[in-house]
Parts: C-alpha cells; sequence; structure tokens
C-alpha cells in the first residue's frame, strides 16, 4: 500500500488529493511500532526526495505538525524520529526555524521517555547540518536541558548524539575549549561545592556525576583538537616504516570515536605520529591547546578534589577515571612529560614545618588529590606499577611518620584494589611496610590491610592478610596490636570464607583473654567501636558467640570504672553498638541471658554519666523486653495447642478404644470398613 501512495503523491496534480492521501499515510496505522515507524520514515523521505523543499514545507511537514500532540505516544515519536530523518532535504531556514521549534517543544513538554530521546537524536542530526552561528545558543540551551533530563535514556541520547555534534561544531569553530570545556568545568566545581554544603545529598552528587561523565564523553572531541592544533602536524599520509596500529578507549558511541571524528585512518595515524613525535621532542614546548589543558584543566580539576573530601568516594572514581581515559588517549610519553610533572608539583610538601603540615592536613597529599593522581594517572600503564608501588610506599611512610590523616592512602588504595591485578601488588606492599622498623609506620599498615579485605579472593585472605594481621596483632607496641582490631573486624564483616572466620574468631577470643583488654582503655575502645561498627553485618555464629557476650561483659563491668571520662567513652560506644544490634535476629537466650543485663548494666552508667541518653537506653530496653515477651507467648500458645491435641486424642483413645487416630492409620481404617448400600 505504501509504494502506491507513494506514486500517487508524487504524479498527482492536485495538492488537496495529495494531502489526503498524506494524511492516509500518518494515520495508516494507529499505533506504528519500531518496524512500522521505519517503513513510514522511508516513504516520508522518498516523498521529500520526488517532491522538492517547497512541497515538503507545504505539504508533509503540516502532516507531521499534526501529530505533535496526538494522544498515542507512537505517533509523536514517529514525528520526533521523522524531523531527524527529513532534516537533509529541509532548506536551512526551515531546519532551524521550524522544525527546531517543533523539537523543542517535545522536549520541553512531552511526558514519554522515549519521544524525548528521539528528540535528543533528531536534534544532533539537525545541528549536522546547521551552520548559522547564532543558532548554537539555542542548541546549546536544549543540550543543557536534555542532560538535566530526569529520564537516564534521555540524558545517555545527549551523551552519544547531542553533545558530540556540538562539541565537532565547537571544535570547527576552535572553541570547545572556551566553550563546552570551560562550562562543565566550572559546573563540576560548583557541584562539588554543594555536594560539601548539603552532606552528601543525594540530588547533589547525582548532578556531580553528570557534569564528570559530560566531560569524559567530551574527551575524544578534546583529543583530535590536540592533534589537529599541533603545528607540526602532517595531514598526509604516515610513513610506512613508522606505521603502527592506534588503540584508543572503546567508545560509548560511533560518534565519539577517533576514527569516525577524524574519518580517514591514514590521516589519523599521521596525526598521532605527529603528536607523540613532538611530545617526545627534547625541546617540546606545548603550544597552546595544550597549554590551556595543563594549566586550566588540570588546575580545575585539583580545585575540584581539594574541595570533594572523602565522604563521596563514588566522585573520586569518577574524577580518577576522568582522568585515566585522559592518560589512555594522550599517551604514555604525554602523561609522564606533562600531566605526572603537574601532580607531583601539585603535591610537593613544604620545604619548612612538613611534619606539620603534614599533621595539620594542610597539604595536598592529604586531600583527595592522591588517590586521583594515584588511581587515575599512575595505574594507567602496566608498565608503570613499579613506580606506583614505590610512590605509594614512600607516601604511606612520610604521612605515617609525620602522624598525618590516612584517609588519602586508604582511599587511593580502596581506588587501586577495583582492579584485581593489583590486589598482590598491594598486599605485596602491605608486608614490606609491616616489618617497617617505626612503630607508627607498622601501626598505619595494620589499619590498611582493613581498606583491602573486600573483594579481595579467599587465597590471598589466607596466605597474605590474616598472617600479617595476626603477626601485626603480636606486636612489640600496643598502638600496633590495637590497629589490627578494626582490620580484624573488617573481615568478619566483609568475609564468607569459613576457615578465615574461625581463625579470626579465634584471635579475638585471645584478645579478650588478655586482661590487658579490659584494663587498657584503647584496647576496650577500640573492641567495643569494632564491635559497634560490625555487629548488623558480622557472621551470625561470630554475633551471637563473641559480640552479644562480650558487650553484656563490657557493660557489666564499666558499672564498677573509677574514671568518669572513661566511662562515659565505653558507655557511649556501648549504646552505638546496643543500637546497631538490636535490629538483627536474637534468640531468646541471648535476650535473657546476655541482653537485657547488657542493657541494665548501660543504663545504669547513663544514669550515672550521661543522663540525657538514658531515655534511649530505656527504649531498647522495652523493645528487647517486648521481643522476650513476644517470645513467650508464642511458646506458651504452641505448648497450649500441644496439650489440646494431646487431651482430644486420649479422649478419643478412651471413647473409641479400637478407633485408631493417626492420620496414615485413619485413612487404613476407613478403608477396611464396608457399608453395605441399601437395597
Amino acid at each position: 500500500l505504501i509504494p502506491l501512495l507513494l506514486c500517487v503523491v508524487a504524479k498527482h496534480p492536485e495538492g488537496r488529493v495529495r494531502d489526503k492521501l498524506l494524511n492516509i499515510l500518518f494515520n495508516l496505522i494507529k499505533r506504528p511500532d519500531k518496524k512500522q515507524r521505519q517503513v513510514i520514515m522511508s516513504a516520508c523521505v522518498a516523498i521529500a526526495k520526488l517532491m522538492g523543499s517547497s512541497q515538503v514545507e507545504c505539504e508533509l511537514l503540516p502532516q507531521i505538525w499534526e501529530e505533535i500532540t496526538h494522544k498515542h505516544y507512537e505517533r509523536r515519536l514517529l514525528v520526533a524520529e521523522s524531523c531527524g530523518v527529513l532534516s537533509p532535504y529541509m532548506p536551512a531556514e526551515l531546519r532551524s526555524s521550524l522544525m527546531l521549534s517543533m523539537l523543542r517543544q517535545m522536549l520541553c513538554e512531552d511526558k514519554a521517555e522515549s519521544v524525548r530521546q528521539a528528540v535528543v537524536r533528531s536534534l544532533g542530526v539537525i545541528v549536522a547540518f546547521t551552520h548559522d552561528e547564532d543558532k548554537f545558543k539555542e542548541f546549546w540551551e536544549l543540550l543543557l536541558r536534555a542532560l538535566s533530563d530526569p529520564s537516564r535514556l534521555v540524558v545517555s541520547s545527549a551523551y552519544t548524539a547531542l553533545l558530540p555534534a556540538l562539541a565537532a561544531w565547537a571544535a570547527e569553530q576552535d572553541s570547545l575549549h572556551s566553550n563546552l570545556l570551560s562550562y562543565f568545568l566550572h559546573q563540576m566545581l560548583n557541584c562539588v561545592k554543594q555536594v560539601a554544603r548539603s552532606d552528601g545529598e543525594s540530588g547533589a552528587v547525582e548532578q556531580c556525576l553528570h557534569q564528570i561523565a559530560t566531560l569524559t564523553h567530551l574527551i575524544p572531541w578534546h583529543y583530535v583538537t590536540f592533534l589537529y592544533s599541533n603545528p607540526d602536524a602532517d595531514p598526509q599520509s604516515p610513513d610506512p616504516t613508522l606505521q603502527h596500529e592506534v588503540s584508543f578507549p572503546k567508545a560509548a558511541s560511533p560518534l565519539l570515536d577517533v576514527r569516525v571524528i577524524v574519518g580517514d585512518e591514514g590521516r589519523l595515524q599521521a596525526c598521532v605520529e605527529a603528536f607523540e613525535r613532538a611530545v617526545a621532542a627534547e625541546a617540546f614546548t606545548p603550544w597552546k591547546c595544550l597549554d590551556w589543558f595543563s594549566k586550566e584543566y588540570l588546575t580545575k580539576v585539583v580545585k575540584v578534589s581539594v574541595a570533594l573530601g572523602f565522604s563521596q568516594l563514588e566522585l573520586v572514581h569518577s574524577l580518577a577515571l576522568l582522568l585515566s581515559t585522559y592518560c589512555s588517549y594522550l599517551g604514555h610519553t604525554f602523561t609522564h612529560k606533562v600531566i605526572i610533572p603537574f601532580f607531583e608539583k601539585s603535591l610537593s610538601l613544604p620545604k619548612h614545618n612538613t611534619a606539620v603540615a603534614l599533621a595539620d592536613g594542610h597539604t595536598q597529599i592529604t586531600t583527595p588529590v592522591l588517590p586521583i593522581y594515584i588511581a587515575g594517572v599512575l595505574a594507567c600503564f602496566a608498565k608503570d606499577e613499579k613506580m606506583l608501588v614505590e610512590y605509594l610506599r614512600s607516601i604511606t611512610v612520610e604521612l605515617a611518620l609525620s602522624f598525618a590523616p590516612l584517609d588519602s592512602i586508604k582511599a587511593a588504595v580502596l581506588e587501586l584494589k577495583r582492579e584485581k591485578r593489583f590486589h598482590q601488588l598491594i598486599l605485596n606492599m602491605l608486608q614490606q611496610l609491616a616489618g617497617h622498623p617505626s612503630f607508627q609506620v607498622r601501626s598505619y599498615t595494620a589499619l590498611l590491610y582493613g581498606s583491602v579485605v573486600s573483594g579481595v579472593d579467599d587465597k590471598l585472605l589466607k596466605t597474605c592478610v590474616v598472617p600479617q594481621l595476626k603477626k601485626l596483632a603480636s606486636d612489640s607496641d600496643m598502638n600496633v596490636r590495637i590497629n589490627t582490631i578494626p582490620s580484624f573486624g573488617t573481615i568478619m564483616e566483609a568475609v564468607t570464607n569459613k576457615d578465615v572466620l574461625v581463625r579470626v574468631h579465634e584471635q579475638f577470643e585471645q584478645l579478650v583473654a588478655n586482661e590487658a583488654c579490659y584494663s587498657d582503655h584503647r584496647v576496650l575502645m577500640a573492641l567495643v567501636s569494632t564491635l559497634a561498627r560490625i555487629g548488623p553485618n558480622s557472621d551470625p555464629v561470630f554475633r551471637d558467640e563473641f559480640i552479644i557476650p562480650r558487650l553484656a561483659q563490657v557493660a557489666i563491668e564499666n558499672d564498677n570504672a573509677i574514671n568518669e571520662t572513661r566511662r562515659r567513652d565505653v558507655a557511649s560506644a556501648l549504646l552505638d553498638a546496643y543500637k546497631n544490634i538490636s535490629e538483627s535476629f536474637i534468640s531468646l537466650e541471648l535476650l535473657t541471658s546476655y541482653m537485657l543485663p547488657g542493657l541494665h548494666g548501660l543504663l545504669k552508667d547513663m544514669q550515672a554519666v550521661d543522663r540525657d541518653r538514658v531515655p534511649t537506653v530505656q527504649q531498647l530496653i522495652r523493645n528487647c523486653q517486648s521481643k522476650v515477651d513476644e517470645y513467650r507467648f508464642q511458646k506458651n500458645t504452641s505448648a497450649s495447642v500441644e496439650s489440646v491435641d494431646s487431651k482430644s486424642s486420649k479422649f478419643l483413645s478412651k471413647l473409641m478404644p479400637n478407633f485408631e487416630t493417626s492420620p496414615s492409620k485413619l485413612k487404613w481404617s476407613l478403608k477396611k470398613k464396608s457399608f453395605p448400600l441399601s437395597p
């Protein structure tokens, strides 16, 4: 039918008839699916080729316009897709006026995410055919709207279709860095500040992730501008003797593939080789585009990292991924000549009062800049692994000897741990540090073991983690022994291997068997705080056999503490532990034997040292008591039912001594009976 309609529309001389036939074409199927829409759009393209631009404007576009508010989203989807496929056949002024107006309306008003997604894709096509620089601002506003759309499908289409189209346009105008990149860098910094002000509110974090993702998607286009702006770039085919395979990270879409962007493999290789030669030269001087990258782009990334803090490790990971992607494109030589020196300078320590500056956290080494540099730059190339481990080891020693915060090293280890190839390297480094002559280095090492536990395979846990921790747990220095407690706790929380759990459970039993566990306030606080943290998620056997009984023991003994400050500290840690563990399933025996006695002991502590928290403890006691009452009620109810059943059976056996009452025997007894039918 469609080919017939096409022939008639193309040949019929009367506009009124052609109008009716086009109306039939668009209303041929009430709710066209994807395949049917493709057939209709192919017909529209064929008609546009036959009619010419003037007739398309007068006859075809009105049919499309009528469908823009149709009640069925499939018809509106047809409109959005048709705008994209028809744009090459439209007059330039019509494309950037009427068609753009239609798509803007649908993007802003349509409730169906599939329609808005198609709108974004069509906008990307229209951008490719638009050369009026005055329209750039309109498309830019539509891009920002699409990137902030609540639908992930729409945002994804903006990343893979509309953003590359505008990036190409900006690159043609030599304004990619001044327009797109500068804007999103500024937005990223503002978003990170908003995350800090909102204390990690999910909406602010999500917005920040969007900004970083946008910058990541722009990297292929930014890289191509590096190649094209090279003063020594040769657009001709490369020398065959120098030719080598060019590889890049996997592109998110064809429009973000460097090969597609450049368009010619030979030209791409020539540009890459010219770039590599220029960077490798001893007299290398960054040209304008590269200079902006090192002075503006990387500087802004550092500012963002400093403002970030360690509360949002997901953002740290995204920034590390951003830098890693840049390094993968720009290559090993550029990374070592430009990026690494930049970060070494940013992370350099002051020449005077170094220890004081580190301890106070007044250097960038104690900020997220360090993990982003280590995971995003040093970890990018396999050939740099030795350099990476040595740098991480030296920084850890420097921070430990200065009694500086350990957060940046922990974040770096967590980032590296995402890739399995770094597990053995990290553990080898920690093993070296575990034998360091400084007790403070060994103490920091004990804490770092807790950061590598989750995600490491059972073999490494058995051979590298647990043995080294047990060795540190018997260290001559008390601080080292204390810092093994949180790491052992993390194992009980994150590991499922039974052999490992049994070994660590034994280690905790040895700890509490030592008199120092209760006499040394630091040991006791480390133990209670660890049990409070891991209680809800720890191994159930460990929770029932160790955590709950030990908390009760500490709570009861804390009543006799003489030092009021220490008594308050332990009571506060105990309250956190009981609040965390009270939501877990706890048996009647544990409730009556340990939970309630421990809570009553804690109540005495709070009445003596912190009366403001007495109501909280009383509520916990009421909750536990209600669970006990519920258990006992269920037990009594069950016993009553069993008693009634037993009495009923005895009554029946006395009433009908020959009647067998078990289900199987009852069925057999009925079968043995024969009831004669009446004639």
